[in-house]
């Protein structure tokens, strides 16, 4: 199954969303392999014009009755919400003055005051979120309030007809922008016809996560945290006015099952202290809000573990609050901004003096995530510190954190922040995840990667044994800057959003030491698709110190820098400034210039494609998802703002700025041009397995794909190997084999690299 969320722009602050369920060709009879399929088995989108697939009108989603294609307010997890007496509403406060730390433990179904619905709405242990809402709070019904609260739960205040689920419910599921939705299995069946029980959890900016029944797509609940309590003002008026943003990340599952298939329904909050190799079965949800939340952004993290009786497909799961970190006010976090870097479980090696009943040296799963986004980042023409007063941006920073309780173990960030390590260089923003390494394949993560909004790259080299509750955070840990590849010129303020994939290689032909690992990342300004001056790239970095703990820290600064020889001999990162460091493979692959100057290849610190080059000079097009590795070659997709772009030459279409778009997402048809990219990571050149590319020069490994921005590639596992997927336009396209053979499937690996 594939779950697609989904979303109309408005000029209103409020946009309609949903979430829609669909099935996937995984064998032979169904069509192309890795084809969406409706609820008829039919291919939901017409290829008639290769260059711009369209969704089918007359297609008919899984869990709807009619055909819906991609309409948003039909069909759908939305449409199921016919009735707001079954619409269950959860919070995290009752009153003024009980604390976060209060209520970690409590069960929000089923404590009052923490449960809202068309019944209780009026409690006097609901005045509290009735005055955040209501304009003037009242508990009378025919009010104002009331009609305010019930509005949270679906009921209509005013028609409209084209969107209205029934004559009593409006449609009450927001826009999912930038959350996607994810599954959990809490169990299932096997034989000829396997059955899972699943649930779907998504964020939207109506300012809720959803809980949803992954076989026929009922609501179980929808959280609202009380930080989003008074933006319900805004959303009820729904003026013209900016988009208001919610719950806009997608979340993050952590999970233990003991190896059965099965979640057993023993509901232990205290599970989890270690790995899940020592823990009881559970399942928690922790979910950031990227853009809800004003300038700085929150982390909620839910128990949504079964507890007293087997799951099925009829059980209801009620949430746990575990715990909320604020940015700026939680203590620890000050120079955490919008929360846009999802949070990420990983298991790494503590020393604990004393932490719960556990002490000494043992692993233990923690939450890595990056200091997130700095609003005022939102004007493009600001780049350098000299263009915010000489000050780092908020968001520099890398933080590690104890998945229990929310409670800062280690972090990072620039001088002068207070954090357990201050390094001198880091003073821009990272909203981009973190990416894990485990150097010696030893079941833990001894290194992180990731870029920033500076163009830099960095590299962190945790502890052998990262101290918890009762040492110094910091032993132990070096940071190290990998490289630098922008500067403050119009077309080289290149920034990283995404992250990287992090592949260990054997390279005999293109280097002469044929260790080393390679980081694969590219650039683009997320926030402004439509720009056309920066000259953006994709870049793969050789990083040679290949072992764990490898970067030398002399002053024992805990930063590794001149004189500590990282990433060479010379200390500096890699940059442009030297010509031969970074080599341009975007007409010619490393073979055909390893043909030219060997001896160049082989020195050389990595290869890039630029993408101006690509388009005959032009600048635009953008780095806006995820690398993906498989078999040996990268796949990604990129944006760019001209509309009717060709493979490889100018293009020949309108900009974005020439048809006067604010947003690619707005434009009907869309504007722009989404394409994919498959390469080696070796020879930067064709791979023998791709149905990507097949032209010359740059067209040799890309090709279009759709319009609007693309999604990431997702990899989808056949018998014929590993099949690649993306999303254009709202529009599902099978990318074909990106790898002739399946990797084995490891039990509990998080990793999309292989």
């Amino acid at each position: 199954d594939v779950y697609y969320g989904m979303f109309t722009p408005e000029l209103t602050q409020r946009w309609n969303g949903n979430i829609k369920k669909y099935k996937l060709c995984l064998e032979d009879g169904c069509g192309k392999l890795g084809d969406v399929l409706d609820a008829n088995n039919i291919s939901v989108v017409d290829s008639s014009d290769p260059d711009r697939p369209v969704f089918k009108t007359d297609s008919r989603s899984v869990w709807s009755s009619l055909q819906d294609g991609q309409a948003v307010t039909k069909g759908g997890a939305g449409a199921e919400i016919t009735d707001l007496d079954e619409v269950v509403l959860l919070t995290d406060k009752k009153d003024a003055t009980s604390s976060f730390e209060d209520i970690q433990g409590v069960t929000l179904t089923s404590t009052t005051g923490f449960f809202i619905n068309d019944k209780n709405w009026n409690d006097s242990v609901n005045s509290t979120i009735r005055s955040a809402v209501c304009k003037s709070p009242s508990d009378a019904a025919g009010s104002e309030c009331e009609k305010r609260m019930l509005w949270m739960l679906g009921k209509k205040h005013s028609t409209d007809a084209e969107n209205d689920v029934n004559s009593s419910q409006r449609w009450s599921v927001g826009d999912v922008l930038h959350s996607s939705p994810v599954v959990i299995t809490y169990g299932g069946t096997t034989g000829n016809t396997p059955t899972f029980i699943d649930r779907i959890v998504y964020g939207t900016n109506a300012g809720y996560l959803h809980m949803v029944n992954g076989k026929n797509g009922k609501e179980e609940w929808r959280y609202m945290p009380s930080d989003f309590w008074p933006a319900q003002r805004q959303l009820f008026d729904n003026r013209q006015d900016s988009h208001i943003y919610g719950m806009d990340s997608t979340p993050t599952v952590w999970m233990c099952d003991g190896g059965d298939g099965i979640i057993s329904p023993n509901r232990d909050l205290t599970a989890g202290d270690g790995t899940c190799d020592d823990s009881r079965d559970f399942v928690r949800v922790i979910t950031s809000t990227r853009r809800g939340g004003g300038s700085n952004g929150f982390i909620y993290a839910l128990d949504v573990s079964p507890d007293g009786a087997a799951v099925s497909t009829t059980t209801v799961i009620d949430p746990v609050f575990m715990w909320r970190i604020a940015g700026g006010n939680t203590r620890g976090f000050s120079r955490l901004g919008q929360t846009w870097s999802q949070p990420r479980i990983t298991t790494i090696m503590v020393d604990s003096s004393k932490q719960g009943s556990r002490q000494g040296l043992y692993p233990k799963d923690v939450l890595i995530f990056g200091g997130g986004y700095d609003i005022k980042l939102d004007d493009s023409t600001k780049f350098s510190t000299g263009d915010n007063d000489g000050n780092d941006y908020l968001g520099n920073a890398i933080y590690i954190v104890d998945p229990m309780d929310g409670k800062k173990i280690l972090s990072i960030s620039g001088k002068g922040s207070g954090a357990d390590i201050e390094v001198e260089d880091m003073h821009f923003s990272i909203p981009s995840r973190i990416e894990f390494l485990d150097s010696n394949i030893d079941g833990l993560t001894d290194r992180l990667y990731v870029g920033d909004l500076g163009g830099q790259v960095w590299r962190v080299d945790l502890a052998e044994a990262v101290p918890i509750k009762g040492g110094t955070p910091s032993t132990g840990t070096v940071v190290g800057l990998l490289a630098q590849i922008s500067n403050n010129a119009a077309a080289d303020r290149r920034r990283f959003f995404e992250p990287p994939s992090i592949v260990q290689v054997t390279d005999e032909l293109f280097a002469d030491e044929p260790e080393y690992d390679y980081v694969l990342m590219g650039t683009g300004n997320r926030p402004n698709p439509l720009e056309e001056t920066v000259k953006d790239r994709f870049y793969a970095f050789r990083d040679r110190e290949i072992s764990n703990n490898a970067l030398e820290d002399a002053d024992s600064d805990h930063v590794a820098e001149q004189g500590d020889n990282y990433p060479d001999i010379t200390s500096l990162p890699y940059s442009h400034a030297d010509s031969t460091s970074l080599i341009n493979v975007t007409q010619k692959g490393m073979a055909e210039l390893s043909a030219i100057n060997e001896n160049l290849v082989k020195d050389s610190d990595g290869w890039f494609i630029d993408y101006a080059e690509a388009n005959a000079g032009r600048a635009g097009e953008k780095t806006l998802s995820s690398p993906l590795t498989a078999g040996g070659a990268v796949s990604f997709t990129t944006f760019d703002p001209i509309t009717g772009a060709t493979g490889g030459g100018t293009g020949g279409g309108t900009t974005a700025q020439q048809a006067q778009k604010k947003d690619p997402c707005s434009a009907s048809p869309n504007i722009g041009t989404a394409r994919a990219y498959h390469l080696t990571i070796l020879g930067a050149d064709v791979p023998e397995v791709t149905e990507v590319g097949g032209g010359r020069g740059s067209n040799r490994y890309r090709k279009l794909i759709g319009s609007g921005i693309p999604s990431d590639v997702i990899p989808v596992f056949t018998e014929r190997g590993v099949i690649g997927i993306v999303q254009s336009d709202g529009v599902p396209t099978s990318l074909g084999q990106l790898s002739a053979t399946t990797p084995e499937r490891a039990y509990w690996s998080e990793s999309v690299d292989f």
